[in-house]
C-alpha cells in the first residue's frame, strides 16, 4: 500500500480482478496452505531438492508466499469510513541464479502476486516484480550491480478526494530503481568506491500525484582501521525531477541535493555492530524564489547482541526529498525504527519478533506571502508482533499483529478539508513461505 505522504505500503491495479473470482482463488491459497503445514512433519527430502534445482550451469529456486490478514480499516480512512476485510495473497515465484551465491554470481527473481478480499471482490489486485543482482569481483575490483522493476497497487492511505471526491480503490503505479557499487582495494587497508543509484515512480493517471524520477552519486573512501573496524567518508551529487501527472496540476519543479557524510561500521564490540554516520545536506529547488534547505543529515544502523537468543537493531535516518503532493515544496522526514527478536528454543526453529516505527514529516510552506500557508506535518507510527517458526530452512510460517496510525497537522486547516486525513488500521495475519 502507498500513503499519499509518500511512504510506500504496496500498490496497483486498479479495475483488475483476479481469475476465478475471490471465492476460486482465496480457497486455493486456503487450501495450499494448509496442505504445505501438514507436509512440514513429513519427509520432504524430495520437495527440498524441487526447490533448488541445477540445470546448464543455472540453479533454479521456485518460491511460494500463501497468506490470509484481517484488516479493520482496509482503505486506510477515517473512523466513520472505515471498511473491514478478510485478504487473500498467492505469490508464486522464480529465482534464477548463476555462480556461487558466496562469490562472483548473477542472479533474476521474478514474483507475481495476486491479492483478493473476501467481501470486496472489486477491489482484488496485482502486482509484478522483476528484480535483478550480481557480483562481479577481481583481486582488485568489485562490482555489485542491482536493478529493480516493479508494476505496484494498493490503496492510498489518508486520501480524501482524488479529483475532489471520496474514492477509494487500490492505485497503479509503476516503480523502477537500482544500484552500482564499485569498490578498488588500493591497499590492504584503503578502498575506494563510487556508488550510484536512480530512482523512478510512475502513477496512473488517476492518481493526483506528482511522478518523480532522481539520480544519484556518491564517492568516497573506507580505511581499515582494525580488523573489525572501518572509516569511511564520501561526497554526494543527485538531481530529482517532479513532473505533473494531471492537466490540473501544477507543473513541477526540479531539484539538486548534495552534501557530504563521514562515518564508521563494523564490528565495535563482541555485542555491539553496525553502520553509522553524519554529515550535512543541501536540497536547492532549480525555480527562482524557490528557498533551498540546509540539514544535519543521519544514517544509523545499530545491531545489539544481548544474549545469544535475544537481539535489538536501531535504525535512523534524517534526509529531504520534494514532495509529490505540491511542485517546488521540500520535506525533511526523521524515521527511527526499533526491532527486537529473541529465540525460544535452542534449535532456533521458533522466533518472536517485534517491530516498531516512527516517522515525522515536514513540509515547508511555498506559498507567496499574504497567502494561505501549505506547510503541514505528518506523524506515521507502525508496531507489529509476530511469532515465526521455521523447522526446515526453506519454509518458515508465522503469525501476527500489526498496528498502524497517521496524523496530519495542517498550518492552514482549511486544507485539511479538502486533501488529506488522519487514520489507524489494525490487521492480524498468517503467512506461509516456501523456498530458499
Amino acid at each position: 500500500m502507498f500513503s499519499l505522504t509518500c511512504r510506500p505500503r504496496s500498490v496497483d491495479a486498479g479495475e483488475e480482478c483476479a481469475p476465478g473470482g475471490t471465492g476460486a482463488l482465496a480457497r486455493w491459497v486456503r487450501t495450499a496452505a494448509v496442505g504445505a503445514v501438514a507436509f512440514l512433519g513429513a519427509e520432504a527430502a524430495d520437495f527440498e531438492d524441487f526447490l533448488s534445482h541445477d540445470f546448464g550451469g543455472f540453479t533454479f529456486h521456485p518460491q511460494l508466499d500463501v497468506s490470509e490478514a484481517f484488516t479493520d480499516n482496509l482503505t486506510y480512512s477515517q473512523s466513520t469510513a472505515k471498511v473491514a476485510d478478510l485478504q487473500s495473497t498467492f505469490a508464486p515465484g522464480l529465482r534464477i541464479l548463476r555462480g556461487d551465491s558466496q562469490g562472483n554470481r548473477a542472479a533474476v527473481e521474478a514474483t507475481h502476486d495476486e491479492i483478493v478480499f473476501l467481501d470486496n471482490s472489486a477491489f482484488n489486485y496485482r502486482q509484478n516484480h522483476l528484480k535483478a543482482n550480481g557480483l562481479f569481483s577481481t583481486s582488485r575490483l568489485t562490482f555489485e550491480p542491482t536493478e529493480n522493476y516493479e508494476q505496484l497497487s494498493g490503496f492510498l492511505g489518508g486520501v480524501i478526494g482524488q479529483g475532489g471526491t471520496i474514492n477509494f480503490a487500490p492505485r497503479r503505479r509503476d516503480v523502477w530503481s537500482g544500484t552500482l557499487r564499485t569498490t578498488y582495494g588500493w591497499t590492504d587497508r584503503t578502498q575506494l568506491y563510487a556508488d550510484f543509484s536512480h530512482y523512478q515512480t510512475d502513477w496512473a493517471k488517476d492518481v493526483a500525484l506528482y511522478d518523480y524520477n532522481t539520480l544519484r552519486g556518491a564517492i568516497g573512501g573506507n580505511y581499515s582501521a582494525t580488523d573489525r573496524i572501518n572509516l569511511f567518508s564520501e561526497v554526494f551529487y543527485g538531481q530529482s525531477g517532479v513532473s505533473a501527472n494531471q492537466l490540473n496540476q501544477p507543473r513541477g519543479v526540479a531539484s539538486a541535493t548534495y552534501g557530504t557524510f563521514v562515518g564508521a561500521r563494523g564490528e565495535f564490540t563482541t555485542r555491539f555492530s553496525g553502520t553509522a554516520k553524519v554529515g550535512v545536506e543541501n536540497r536547492d529547488f532549480f525555480e527562482q524564489g524557490r528557498s533551498g534547505i540546509l540539514i544535519p543529515a543521519f544514517d544509523l544502523d545499530l545491531r545489539f547482541q544481548f544474549t545469544e537468543a535475544t537481539a535489538m537493531q536501531l535504525q535512523y535516518s534524517r534526509r529531504t526529498s520534494p514532495s509529490l503532493n505540491l511542485g517546488g515544496q521540500n520535506v525533511t522526514s526523521d524515521a527511527v525504527s526499533l526491532i527486537a527478536s529473541h529465540t525460544l528454543d535452542e534449535s532456533g526453529r521458533w522466533l518472536v519478533k517485534g517491530t516498531t516505527s516512527y516517522q515525522l514529516a515536514d513540509y515547508n510552506n511555498t506559498a507567496l506571502t499574504g497567502r494561505p500557508s501549505t506547510a503541514r506535518t505528518d506523524d506515521f507510527s507502525t508496531a507489529e508482533l509476530a511469532l515465526h517458526y521455521q523447522p526446515r530452512p526453506w519454509v518458515t510460517a508465522s503469525m501476527g499483529y500489526a498496528f498502524e496510525y497517521y496524523h496530519v497537522n495542517f498550518a492552514n486547516p482549511l486544507l485539511a478539508l479538502r486533501s488529506l486525513t488522519g487514520y489507524q488500521a489494525n490487521r492480524v495475519f498468517l503467512n506461509l513461505s516456501l523456498g530458499f
